[in-house]
């Protein structure tokens, strides 16, 4: 037997992407339907991030939207081409909305005048690959060859943030391809994939995230309107969502806002005394918590007191359920840090900050 080693040739997106290859055509080449939706559950059933699918039907079957819907869902980053037709229609799986549609470029700047185009056009990747055959060189264009270079992509940015979900991932691909993310047109989508801008974006995203304590320190100011306290945003009344604007945390870190019962805050509803901002990674884990106080007379008879500090440090542990405000509390206060639940420190700040509140 002989062995031959080839010291030139071609290499891959990513040298060390595990490849978990699944069959699901039949004898003369024709993918099946039923059998590509069978492999797309089973990739995402055995740990795939990265699923391409080089292949087209003009048929828009369920039971195919519905296998790539449970792979997304699993957290699979889904690409397939866009199809070698020059016609201004993107066939499926490639139309689905939980599939990056793949075009062809033969320079790296214009579609290639065979490749599909349409609105659910994403991106566009080289057209013309080398590859081996025998002994030797055989040249191929096609976007089925386009897709895996965003898979690829996704591949890589996944090994570098494994917590990314697959439209992270897609916003990515789409912010390093465009600059700036926006629609250019139905002939390219949103330009042509630019591994190194993506990989840098998501580089400069993970070094912010690593200043977390410095992002998450701010403080916000609480202003009492008619009886009730708000966090401020300057002179904004503000809302979860202002709250998760004010922060502007990247993408890996999940914000939740809970009332005094415990209840996450929808997006249009204030947040209150007695609310906790909490932060969390992607594993779900706590890395800080805020509560939100108010300093003042809370009694109204023109002097802070005991009974002030008593019924600021019961609301935030004990919220009365016909709790008022009376008209008389001055308009300050802040968010305390605290991580979980409130603590002794809290009330040690809730008591400096009613007889020091001027200077937070």
């Amino acid at each position: 037997m002989q062995i031959r080693t080839i010291g030139i040739g071609i290499a891959g997106t990513t040298w060390k992407g595990k490849v978990l290859a699944i069959k699901c055509a039949n004898a003369s080449g024709s993918p099946v339907i039923n059998a590509v939706a069978s492999g797309l559950m089973y990739a995402a059933d055995n740990g795939a991030r990265t699923i391409n699918l080089s292949l087209s039907t003009p048929s828009n079957s369920i039971t195919l939207r519905n296998a790539i819907d449970y792979a997304y869902n699993k957290g699979c980053v889904i690409t397939a081409s866009s199809g070698n037709d020059g016609v201004n229609k993107v066939p499926y799986p490639a139309a689905y909305p939980n599939v990056i549609a793949v075009g062809a470029s033969p320079n790296g700047t214009d579609r290639a005048s065979w490749s599909n185009y349409g609105p659910e056009l994403d991106v566009l990747a080289i057209s013309k690959f080398y590859t081996v055959q025998h002994t030797s060189y055989m040249g191929m264009e096609g976007t089925s060859f386009s897709a895996p270079q965003v898979a690829g992509l996704s591949a890589l940015l996944l090994s570098i943030d494994s917590t990314l979900n697959p439209d992270q991932v897609k916003q990515y691909i789409i912010d390093g391809a465009a600059g700036d993310g926006s629609w250019v047109n139905n002939e390219v989508g949103y330009g042509f994939i630019n591994f190194q801008k993506s990989i840098e974006l998501l580089l400069a995203d993970m070094e912010e995230t690593n200043e977390i304590e410095e992002i998450v320190n701010n403080k916000y100011e609480v202003e009492i309107v008619n009886g009730v306290s708000y966090i401020t945003d300057i002179k904004e009344e503000t809302t979860r969502e202002t709250i998760e604007q004010n922060l502007n945390l990247p993408v890996k870190y999940i914000i939740e806002i809970k009332n005094t019962n415990g209840n996450i805050l929808t997006d249009t509803q204030y947040v209150g005394t007695g609310s906790t901002i909490t932060i969390k990674n992607q594993s779900n884990e706590i890395l800080k918590s805020y509560t939100v106080i108010v300093k003042g007379d809370v009694t109204g008879d023109g002097v802070i007191n005991f009974i002030d500090i008593v019924r600021l440090t019961q609301y935030v542990y004990e919220p009365e359920e016909n709790f008022e405000w009376k008209e008389e509390i001055r308009r300050a206060g802040r968010v305390v840090e605290s991580i979980g639940n409130p603590g002794f420190a809290d009330i040690m700040l809730i008591i400096r900050y009613v007889y020091e509140g001027v200077m937070w």
